[in-house]
């Protein structure tokens, strides 16, 4: 009989010699990969290169001041993408039809949105020109931001929360920031308004919020039981993205890169060219199909040709031209990187996402810190372009929210950075 240590050495052996092989085989590889791997980076960087050669060409002079601030005021204007007014219409039909059977269906629907998205617009776009659903009254909360008093209880009770005796009715919440406050006590609103949505049947409750607040109030307040139809604002493709920005786009008058001799362009169905579909399609990789963050990659992107050296240097350096002639040019699309973030920094930023919009009285609350402080470093992100200042309505404090168009880094640096972020488009 053969003993259990006569046959260790021989396996040993060919353990070793197999190991010998296995680790010289995986050698080769990476050998080979290694080889290959920097000649493919170099073709894949060499091909985008390429692309974006065909999209650029040549570094653009900025649009003058004025016809930025026009096109932007043009922007401001834009009424919500047809698509998702179409979309809020249809399921709201349909949640209100089903409370409507049966006495236990659902009585709320939340509308989810970007943080950069004003969820208000679309509610008031979609709603203002439409028929009433099965006749419901429709009862808006009368607010265009955040109350100045942040337990706001009594201000609820006043607007949208006195008895309705019955009668059926459709309560529109256009955005549910605007009733809480991250803060000792802040949250008195959202507890009361869980409550007449449990007690009063009678009626039927439209929410709009964004991503990052609902998760944060979902956690805290429970609010998903209460609320149990949820959808969400879905992202624009390209197509959708220029018909939303046709009323702006065709003011200004795009010289598209020339053909070169012997380049047959081929027909486009929707475009004027294969250029501006490529830029569409690039715009709509860079904004992940935000309408906010498109409109301003798109105002970005906008440029004049130079002026020939001889002219430049004839007008001087610091002279700003404003010719009517020039053509205007498209850079291609991007999203700028964000400047470096301390801790306290990514804390007031993820306030300020949270609550969308916010005075600097109630920004120290929700950070516990003194206003002196807060304006400071408030101050410092503005002039790193990642804040802007709205002024208040009907003389109120200035509104303090982030620029969109760092949204899609500024996301990924919390997540990595282990904050609470709302994850868009999934419900």
């Amino acid at each position: 009989m053969i003993d259990d240590c006569q046959l260790s050495f021989p396996c040993l052996l060919v353990c070793s010699r197999f190991t010998k092989l296995l680790l010289m085989a995986i050698a080769q590889i990476l050998k080979q990969f290694g080889a290959w791997f920097p000649s493919a980076h170099q073709k894949i960087k060499a091909q985008a290169d390429e692309l974006g050669d065909k999209l650029k060409g040549i570094e653009l002079d900025p649009i003058p001041p004025t016809n930025l601030l026009r096109l932007k005021q043009a922007v401001a204007e834009l009424k919500t993408p047809l698509p998702h007014q179409e979309l809020l219409h249809a399921q709201l039909s349909k949640a209100i039809n089903s409370w409507s059977e049966g006495a236990e269906c659902d009585n709320a629907m939340v509308v989810l949105a970007s943080p950069v998205e004003a969820i208000s617009t679309v509610f008031w776009d979609t709603l203002s020109s439409s028929e009433p659903i099965e006749g419901l009254t429709r009862q808006w909360l009368p607010w265009s931001e955040r109350s100045k008093n942040y337990t706001i209880i009594s201000q609820l009770e006043e607007s949208i929360l006195q008895p309705s005796q019955g009668e059926r009715s459709l309560v529109v919440i256009p955005d549910l920031s605007w009733c809480f406050l991250r803060c000792v006590d802040g949250l008195q609103g959202i507890e009361r308004l869980g409550d007449a949505i449990f007690s009063d049947r009678s009626r039927f409750w439209l929410i709009g919020c964004n991503h990052w607040t609902w998760l944060y109030l979902d956690r805290v307040c429970q609010l998903g039981n209460l609320v149990g139809v949820k959808t969400s604002i879905p992202p624009l493709s390209a197509i959708e993205l220029k018909e939303w920005l046709t009323p702006v786009w065709e003011t200004v008058d795009i010289q598209w890169r020339e053909k070169s001799e012997g380049e047959e362009e081929e027909p486009q169905e929707n475009w004027c060219c294969s250029e501006e579909k490529r830029y569409f399609e690039q715009l709509e990789d860079v904004s992940e199909g935000n309408r906010a963050i498109a409109a301003e990659a798109w105002l970005n992107s906008l440029g004049i040709s130079p002026p020939p050296e001889e002219e430049e240097e004839e007008e001087g350096e610091n002279q700003t031209r404003e010719n009517p002639d020039q053509p205007w040019l498209v850079d291609r699309p991007s999203i700028p990187e964000l400047p470096s973030l301390t801790k306290s920094d990514r804390f007031l930023l993820f306030s300020l996402i949270l609550h969308g919009s916010i005075s600097l009285p109630n920004l120290c609350l929700t950070l516990g810190e003194g206003e002196s402080a807060t304006q400071t470093q408030v101050q410092k992100l503005i002039r790193d372009g990642l804040i802007i200042r709205r002024p208040g309505n009907s003389g109120a404090a200035p509104r303090f929210a982030i620029n969109g168009i760092y949204y899609p880094r500024l996301k990924r640096d919390l997540d990595n950075n282990k904050f609470l972020v709302g994850g868009e488009y999934k419900c």
